[in-house]
């Protein structure tokens, strides 16, 4: 019995059918336009990994981001699996970004460099937990990712938020397939 686990194991992580890494999201990585858009991390977000609301009466701005910790790519890694749910109070159908505003993976090199940027392109309706996946080759070169989410607008209104939730990352090793979106 123990002996077909570890075997069943050994072939889940060949072939990158292992479950991915959960992200986690420090709070001093985040960074805001204004300093009005709180991101919410750990307990503090509960069921969720993060939390960005606009906490006030005032309208906030929406250039936030947030990164993840960074997670370290063995060599060998030929691909990538980003997994997870994003809710918001309203529709995120036509939503500005930029490089520094928006959401995307981004490859890092030993010098903590950017290598490559994949920007997510996430559009969804309102009021429910919409799941997403995106999965590419990684570039050469890098020895690390983090994914950031952000935006630089709409803007939230008070008392909305945007929630993301079970995020993970898979590193696919050189020769495993690499999932589709």
């Amino acid at each position: 019995m123990k002996k077909t686990i570890l075997i069943g194991a050994a072939l889940a992580a060949m072939t990158g059918a292992a479950e991915g890494m959960k992200l986690v999201f420090p709070a001093e990585n985040q960074r805001n336009w204004e300093s009005r858009t709180r991101v919410a991390v750990g307990a503090e977000a509960g069921e969720d990994d993060l939390v960005a609301l606009c906490a006030g009466t005032q309208r906030c701005e929406t250039a936030w981001r947030i990164a993840s910790a960074k997670v370290p790519l063995k060599a060998g890694t030929a691909g990538y699996a980003l997994d997870f749910e994003i809710y918001a109070d309203a529709d995120w159908i036509r939503c500005e970004v930029s490089e520094t505003w928006g959401s995307s993976v981004e490859f890092l090199d030993a010098a903590d460099k950017t290598v490559g940027r994949r920007p997510l392109d996430i559009f969804f309706h309102k009021k429910t937990y919409a799941k997403f996946r995106f999965s590419g080759e990684v570039p050469e070169g890098a020895v690390a990712a983090h994914v950031v989410f952000g935006v630089d607008g709409p803007n939230l209104p008070p008392g909305q938020r945007v929630a993301v939730r079970k995020a993970t990352f898979r590193a696919i090793p050189k020769g495993g397939p690499i999932p589709a979106e």
